[in-house]
């Protein structure tokens, strides 16, 4: 009549408490999942139809979204190294904006093209190392600061 007649005690308390260590684990798997979309940096490329097509890179560094500016697609493959534009840094809240920038200097149509969150492997004054983790980027990339002629916003993004 009742299933549980059968158990004796022993394996009824085998079972709670095999029960009570799945609950933990799960517990504290979601718990670091959630902990780590929390406060993990996120980067946000948005694809820019302005005067000329191009990609705004954006790393989330130090309260502001770190900016440059890519004249062509990022690297998805190690053997393409694409030219990027330090421009200013912009407001966190800017990484969700799509739409239309109406007036002035950036004038076009703005779309998210990828996004996600990135760990930060290295940065020093000339290079910025970095794994994302996002819809279309996967992997460690780096950016190097390219000394061209007087130019000091130039730099490399690379897919390492």
């Amino acid at each position: 009549m009742f299933w549980w007649r059968n158990w004796d005690l022993s394996s009824v308390k085998k079972a709670l408490f095999i029960g009570f260590w799945i609950k933990k684990i799960i517990f504290q798997k979601l718990f670091i999942i959630f902990f780590l979309k929390i406060t993990m940096p996120k980067y946000v490329i948005q694809e820019h139809h302005a005067s000329h097509l191009h990609w705004d890179f954006r790393l989330e560094m130090n309260g502001v979204l770190k900016s440059w500016a890519l004249p062509k697609k990022p690297p998805r493959s190690k053997t393409i190294k694409r030219l990027a534009i330090q421009v200013e840094d912009h407001l966190r809240s800017y990484a969700d904006f799509e739409g239309e920038i109406e007036e002035g200097y950036g004038k076009g149509t703005v779309k998210i093209w990828d996004k996600g969150t990135y760990r930060l492997i290295e940065k020093t004054p000339k290079k910025i190392e970095f794994e994302l983790k996002g819809k279309i980027l996967q992997g460690k990339y780096v950016l190097i600061k390219a000394e061209i002629g007087d130019d000091k916003k130039n730099w490399l993004l690379i897919k390492v």
